[in-house]
């Protein structure tokens, strides 16, 4: 725990209404969009073949089994699939036991010429993230709004809001991006990881606000399913089957 003062040399530009606060010194964080640029490079050279926006239009079954799936491009016979669709993993066609997630819409901004920050700082219901260029990610509003994606002024009051009461400072920087994202939610806030109704289908989502945290772990355990091996982990509780069966 830090005291006001403590704060203040760490943060300067914090708020000056700010009391005390807490450090957690092994907490990092990574650039999503650079991790991406990097991973889709290293699939690249592992020869792995990459199909950008092709939509995927369902899935074909015989026997129980997992035999093609069907997209825009055409239909690719395979006998294994992970649904990794995210928020749009219960609308795969032909798979009426898909798990129930549901999107949950939230708006981020990034800002430039504002305040210096040394960490991730939390307050205010939200938080802002300082990239090593120079910009501060603030996150995020929590809506009920469906596949809706637009850009609302709302919210974007409510994620200035969020800045100001973290960084008073921030008030007078540059919005330099508004963007909107859907977080895969589930009914009871669990991941949805494990075989799914059909032989070859395994499921893994439902990471709703954890996605880039725990994406890798997630990876490594669908894999693990899809070459018929045992995970390290017990998956009961992420089981996509509770839901039926509830």
């Amino acid at each position: 725990m830090l005291s006001r003062e403590a704060l203040f040399r760490l943060e300067p530009s914090a708020h000056p209404d700010a009391v005390s606060a807490a450090l957690f010194p092994d907490d990092h964080r990574v650039d999503n969009r650079r991790l991406l640029e990097g991973l889709k490079a290293l699939a690249a050279s592992r020869g792995v073949e990459v199909r950008e926006y092709t939509a995927l239009r369902g899935v074909e079954v015989s026997s129980g089994r997992v035999t093609a799936v069907k997209t825009d491009g055409g239909r690719i016979e395979t006998g294994t699939l992970i649904n990794a669709l995210g928020a749009w993993a219960t609308q795969l066609a032909g798979d009426a036991a898909g798990p129930p997630v549901r999107p949950v819409k939230g708006h981020m901004m990034s800002l430039v010429d504002g305040p210096a920050l040394r960490h991730v700082v939390y307050g205010n219901h939200g938080y802002i993230v300082p990239r090593v260029d120079g910009r501060l990610i603030v996150g995020s509003t929590m809506e009920e709004a469906g596949f809706d994606t637009r850009v609302t002024a709302e919210g974007i009051a409510r994620l200035i809001d969020i800045a100001t009461g973290i960084a008073p400072a921030t008030k007078k920087a540059t919005i330099a991006e508004m963007w909107t994202g859907l977080r895969p939610a589930t009914p009871d806030g669990l991941p949805v990881i494990g075989k799914g109704a059909f032989d070859g289908l395994i499921v893994a989502g439902g990471l709703f606000r954890n996605g880039i945290l725990l994406g890798p772990l997630v990876g490594e355990i669908a894999a693990a399913l899809a070459l018929g091996e045992t995970p390290a982990h017990d998956l009961k509780p992420f089981d996509p089957a509770r839901f039926a069966r509830a």
